[in-house]
């Protein structure tokens, strides 16, 4: 359930997610208006992080495709990067006549490690919290919205409950790309990921990975789109970080379509392939979404 709105200079967004696996307040941020351009949060919001996790965030009828790609995963869903952070999210565009920079820094409470990533939870606080930071700049020429270039950055400090890691200092880069080109539509975006693992007895260890992603979607018609994408890891076989998500999925090849039914209701059918660290297996996917504005 997602609702937002705005009164003079002010703004709310909430967002409840239920399942039957779990229930979460996802995002939850009361905002100010400061000049024309900018919005300053205060809440619990989606970390800044490349390009789906701002853009799609949980709509569902937003994306084309259904599956986030493994690298974008939300923490309950395999993430190996916090996607959430609680405190102070600043955003806003700067109009530069032919186009805009699009600007958001975050910085707030992150997660830690408990079977893998947990976010903070505004419910049910509690855990050990570090702080986390990060930022996105991204120019969007004249036709704003659709296309974009740019990059982001973060760091973040988890605490670990597993037994061999105490404490994880964590380093994200990324750039990404979105550009239509009259009816394809191109999404691209490359991750490196560094982390120093801390143990309870003092020693550190250090790796690194870096993870990418392309998709394309045609739109055949106003109705019917057909996306493909592809996914990979390089350099997290032997990761010892990697070793603690069990459910990321390291390699992906998809195929899918969509047929929106009118403005507020589209169904998907996807197939894919997936590579976890020990598992291959093939799956297929059918979803439903809408809107009710």
């Amino acid at each position: 359930m997602f609702y937002t709105t705005d009164y003079q200079r002010f703004r709310f967004l909430g967002e409840w997610l239920v399942s039957t696996k779990t229930h979460n307040l996802e995002r939850f941020q009361l905002g100010m208006h400061v000049g024309d351009e900018a919005t300053l949060w205060l809440g619990r919001f989606h970390n800044p992080i490349g390009y789906w996790n701002m853009q799609f965030h949980h709509g569902a009828f937003l994306q084309t495709t259904i599956s986030r790609p493994g690298i974008m995963a939300f923490e309950t869903a395999g993430g190996v990067i916090p996607n959430h952070l609680t405190g102070f999210l600043w955003e806003g565009v700067h109009d530069l006549g032919e186009g805009g920079l699009y600007y958001t820094v975050g910085a707030g409470a992150g997660p830690q490690i408990n079977k893998g990533l947990e976010a903070f939870n505004l419910v049910e606080p509690g855990g050990s919290r570090r702080p986390g930071v990060s930022f996105r700049l991204g120019y969007q020429p004249i036709s704003y919205g659709v296309d974009e270039f740019g990059i982001s950055g973060a760091y973040n400090q988890i605490h670990s409950d597993e037994l061999a890691v105490k404490n994880v200092n964590q380093f994200v880069a990324s750039a990404y790309a979105a550009k239509q080109i009259q009816s394809l539509r191109l999404l691209s975006e490359i991750v490196y990921v560094n982390n120093t693992l801390e143990s309870p007895l003092g020693g550190k260890t250090y790796d690194d990975f870096l993870s990418a992603y392309g998709q394309v979607e045609w739109d055949l018609n106003p109705a019917w789109t057909v996306v493909g994408r592809v996914e990979g890891t390089f350099g997290g076989r032997d990761d010892p970080y990697l070793a603690m998500f069990p459910k990321y999925v390291e390699d992906r090849f998809l195929g899918g379509i969509r047929y929106k039914l009118n403005h507020t209701n589209a169904l998907k059918l996807e197939a894919s392939r997936d590579h976890l660290r020990d598992d291959h297996f093939g799956q297929v996917m059918f979803q439903w979404s809408a809107v009710f504005p």
